[in-house]
Order: structure tokens, then C-alpha cells, then sequence
């Protein structure tokens, strides 16, 4: 699998796109100029960060080790991402992007394709029926996995841990036969 470093950058952009406003509105402490009720228990709201979270892991899985339909278009979207991040960074600092080739992970098996499908069917749900910060987290997460996928620490995190537990919840889906 090919990695350029215009993958990695508009992945980590993305990142930084969906993180910043959660830092800056869920922020310990009082508002600024010292007005207004602390945050709940003096520390950021985690709970928010589930919709990105959750879809960038979605994002890399399917990005390392989906093939098919869904394959294609993470690689369709990898792709793209890798364009405008190559294009970004020539253009404006003037660098020239680095690639590399790494392997891809183990295809997954016939329960573990049932449990990402329904995992990727109820984003789908709330993509659709979600509100608009919903709906960019979401979004924004998924493209972000799909991009940051591909590299040794999308890889490395894929295969030491979202990989084993979706191979897991596959076998138990495949025992309820």
C-alpha cells in the first residue's frame, strides 16, 4: 500500500479540523474574562469526541483491510486526500511530498465484514439523521481514518488493536450460527 506524505497532512489537517473547536468549547476552567460556571468537573466533555473518534477507527479499518466496494472507495478517497495534501504542501511550502509502500493488514474474514457492515450501517444512520456537528464529525473522521490508515501508526493501531477486536465480535457472529 502506498503512502504519501500529502495523506498523512490532510489527514492530521482533518484531525485538526474536528479537534480544535472541541478543545476550545469544552475547555476546563471559566469563560474567558473569568464569567461564567466552571465546566463539569473541571475538564474537557470526552463523550463529544465519540462521533469522530469512533469513525476515524471505522476509517482506518476500512482504509487497511476492506476490500470490495467499500475498498475502492477508501482508496478512491485516499486517493484524493493524498492529491490535495501533495498539492497543499508544494504549494505552500514549496517541499516536494515523500512516498513509501508499507503491507496491508489481513483482509478480514465473513463475521468480521458482517460486524463492520453494521457498524458502517448505523453511521450511515446518523450521518443521515444526525445534526450538522454530527454530521461533520462523522464525516470528517472517517475521511481522516481512511487517509491516516495507510501509515505505520494507522497500521500499527489497526493491527495490535482494532483489527483483534473486530476479528473477535466476527467470531461470535459467526458462533450464532
Amino acid at each position: 500500500m502506498i503512502v504519501t506524505l500529502g495523506m498523512a497532512l490532510f489527514g492530521l489537517a482533518l484531525c485538526a479540523i474536528a479537534l480544535v473547536p472541541w478543545f476550545r468549547k469544552s475547555g476546563g476552567g471559566k469563560a474567558p474574562g473569568g464569567k461564567g460556571a466552571p465546566a463539569a468537573a473541571g475538564g474537557r466533555n470526552y463523550r463529544a469526541l465519540l462521533p469522530f473518534v469512533g469513525s476515524l477507527c471505522v476509517g482506518i479499518v476500512v482504509s487497511v483491510a476492506v476490500g470490495g466496494f467499500i475498498g475502492t472507495m477508501a482508496s478512491w478517497g485516499r486517493k484524493g486526500g493524498g492529491q490535495a495534501g501533495d498539492d497543499a504542501l508544494q504549494l505552500l511550502t514549496g517541499a516536494r511530498s515523500y512516498q513509501t509502500e508499507h503491507a496491508a493488514a489481513t483482509r478480514l474474514g465473513a463475521g468480521s465484514a458482517v460486524v463492520l457492515l453494521l457498524i458502517l450501517t448505523v453511521m450511515v444512520l446518523l450521518w443521515r439523521k444526525g445534526a450538522k456537528a454530527l454530521r461533520r464529525d462523522i464525516g470528517l473522521g472517517l475521511l481522516a481514518g481512511i487517509n491516516l490508515g495507510p501509515t505505520a501508526a494507522g497500521l500499527g493501531f489497526a493491527s495490535s488493536v482494532l483489527l483483534p477486536v473486530l476479528i473477535s465480535a466476527g467470531g461470535q457472529v459467526q458462533g450464532w450460527l
